[in-house]
């Protein structure tokens, strides 16, 4: 049961996006948690960059 003290921490992906992960999982040898690792530092760059650009703009 759900509590209030603690976040949900699971997910539900689409047969579309499982494919994909096995895919990418059979290509680079790397596990699921890797793999999602890896797409959310790659996020964080691309929005890093994306702040700096604003930022310039702005001034």
């Amino acid at each position: 049961m759900y509590s209030n003290n603690f976040k949900p921490t699971s997910f539900r992906l689409s047969s579309r996006n499982v494919k994909r992960l096995k895919a990418i999982r059979e290509e680079t040898g790397l596990n699921y948690n890797q793999i999602i690792s890896e797409m959310i530092r790659s996020y964080f760059k691309k929005l890093e960059k994306r702040r700096k650009v604003q930022e310039n703009r702005n001034r």
